[in-house]
């Protein structure tokens, strides 16, 4: 058993400090160049921190739970936006702590042979699971939180625009490199500077989280990152090397597979890539949540099916659990539920994709209560791997009739 994590409701004063509230307030929105001499300064070098330091929100609104709802201005034709052209949004709680989590919204994907995916941003903050500082299984309650939707089909990397008639899915624009790095700017800027910061993807933002870390440490070189992949640990088409350079490319992604992670994609996954980032980054801790026969990822959008997802899924994550077994850890459940940390559907999507509307009614998902293995609950999970005690990987069986 994982020791108790202290779950109370969050202090009304955090451990902020004044002088670097100040600081925040009276540089706004500094510019901020990837560290060339950092644990990702092939990333850097490769233009992966190309938008940091580039855009800032247009419109504060202030909404009475006290959260902040930040908008971009979509008239600025090289800043963030949404898939069709709409604003894109940033939300934020701040609990004037220097602990914050960062919460990549999930939703599909969009290429050129498939999309069902938000194309409009969600304006308000969700509070479900690891976002309510209220909610008894939330180990971070009273952290200070900032969430990016996802509105751009591109698993939050993409920086391209497709013209009308391109693909059946266009004219699309896919900007989350801008978005993402906006969304970190805004947080340094304009509400902290981490101390510590726990990187959440669910779905889309879980890819979303693998590929993007780097932008994350070159935004807060300093800060202590520890990465949670909520069913999106990066598994893709088995046995097909090219189909992510193939989706990466023609999403505009430049920069974001690094040359020097030598065989990393060669299975047809991008799970490694988390081993190539924890041998760079020494102060980096990654986990894994998934269900072995997770339905939205393995049969709606890989359309590879359960059996299949499963072997990869065991396969991928148990090498970087050998490899790295103090800094690495996995909880993959019996199963097809998708997603654990958002919820519900709302949740997971903000804006629930129209592509998905017959097949709703299949969805199912967990939460950090639901999510459980030997006794142990995915928020106590979590805990621990932030308290850095007795943090292991749990598994259960795979099971036949879930297509594991």
């Amino acid at each position: 058993m994982f020791p108790p994590t202290d779950r109370r409701p969050p202090p009304s004063v955090g451990s902020r400090s004044a002088t670097r509230t100040v600081l925040a307030v009276a540089t706004g929105l500094a510019a901020c160049a990837p560290q060339a001499d950092g644990p990702f300064a092939e990333s850097a070098e490769a233009g992966l921190g190309r938008y940091l330091g580039s855009f800032q929100p247009a419109i504060r609104d202030n909404q009475d739970d006290g959260t902040v709802t930040w908008q971009f201005d979509p008239e600025d034709a090289s800043g963030p936006v949404c898939m069709d052209g709409t604003p894109f949004h940033v939300l934020s709680r701040d609990q004037g702590n220097d602990d914050v989590v960062i919460y990549l919204q999930g939703g599909g994907a969009c290429w050129g042979e498939v999309c069902a995916t938000p194309r409009q941003s969600m304006v308000r903050f969700p509070d479900v699971d690891l976002l309510d500082p209220f909610e008894p299984s939330n180990p971070v309650a009273g952290w200070t939180s900032l969430v990016i939707p996802y509105c751009d089909g591109s698993f939050l990397m993409g920086d391209v625009s497709i013209p009308a008639g391109a693909d059946p899915f266009a004219p699309r624009e896919q900007r989350g490199l801008r978005n993402f790095s906006a969304a970190l700017d805004l947080l340094g800027a304009q509400i902290v500077e981490p101390d510590r910061i726990l990187l959440v993807g669910t779905g889309g933002g879980g890819y979303g989280a693998l590929l993007g870390l780097p932008v994350v440490r070159m935004r807060f070189p300093d800060a202590e990152i520890h990465v949670l992949h909520d069913s999106g640990a990066g598994i893709a088409r088995p046995g097909d090397p090219g189909f992510i350079p193939d989706l990466i490319g023609q999403l505009g992604g430049q920069g974001v597979l690094p040359s020097s992670c030598e065989g990393c994609f060669q299975d047809g996954h991008i799970t490694a890539l988390a081993g190539w980032q924890l041998a760079r980054d020494e102060h980096l801790v990654i986990g894994d949540y998934s269900t072995w026969g997770d339905f939205l990822i393995a049969d709606l959008f890989l359309q590879i099916g359960g059996a299949a997802y499963a072997e990869a899924l065991d396969a991928e994550t148990a090498k970087l659990a050998e490899a790295w077994p103090d800094r690495y850890a996995r909880f993959i459940e019996a199963g097809v539920e998708h997603s654990a940390t958002a919820g519900d559907l709302s949740g997971v999507f903000g804006v629930v994709p129209h592509e998905l509307a017959g097949v709703i009614d299949l969805l199912q998902f967990k939460t950090l209560r639901t999510a459980e293995i030997d006794g142990v609950d995915l928020g106590d999970w979590i805990g621990a791997m932030l308290a850095g005690d007795g943090w292991h990987s749990l598994t259960e069986p795979r099971d036949p009739t879930d297509g594991g």
